[in-house]
């Protein structure tokens, strides 16, 4: 797996996630070397159908073939170190969540990315060493199931959580 092949595909396989391809940088010759190498493993915890939909756009715009392998964040910390300490890293583009990049970060496996989208994002979303670059942001909530509680005992429950910061 060369440098060139590893920058290809990270930049091309983010430019079609995040639908930005006309600010990406992605010259001919980044396609030219990924083609020759043959593939790009994609690692990540997207479900198959939305990746499926991603790796048939990427596939089809770049030819390039994606191979895609899906697990958790512990399946996929697990499996990139146990590469690493093999001397066969396998993946070329790892999409995870904080913990995974964190993981990856503090065993030197994570390359230096910065793709100009991001150049817009808010500084406090920007790693200073651009190799951990956010591409969305979830909204978390908490939720209830009408079935398991009273009407009113929601509201009271979460009155009382609102009185404690965390």
């Amino acid at each position: 797996m060369t440098i060139v092949r590893v920058l290809a595909a990270i930049s091309l396989f983010i430019a079609v996630v995040t639908i930005q391809t006309t600010h990406a940088q992605i010259t001919p010759q980044m396609v030219d070397a990924a083609k020759k190498e043959g593939e790009v493993a994609f690692y990540g915890a997207l479900p198959v159908n939305i990746v499926k939909r991603i790796t048939d756009a990427f596939e089809k715009k770049y030819g390039i073939a994606v191979k895609h392998w899906r697990g958790d964040a512990t399946e996929i910390v697990n499996r990139v170190l146990t590469e690493a300490r093999a001397g066969r890293p396998i993946f070329d583009v790892n999409l995870g969540n904080e913990a995974v990049m964190q993981a990856l970060d503090e065993k030197g496996i994570l390359g230096v990315f910065d793709p100009p989208a991001a150049k817009g994002y808010p500084q406090q979303f920007r790693d200073p060493d651009m190799r951990m670059t956010a591409w969305r942001v979830l909204p978390y909530g908490i939720n209830y199931n009408q079935t398991w509680h009273q009407a009113g005992a929601v509201g009271r429950m979460f009155t009382i959580g609102a009185k404690y910061t965390f």
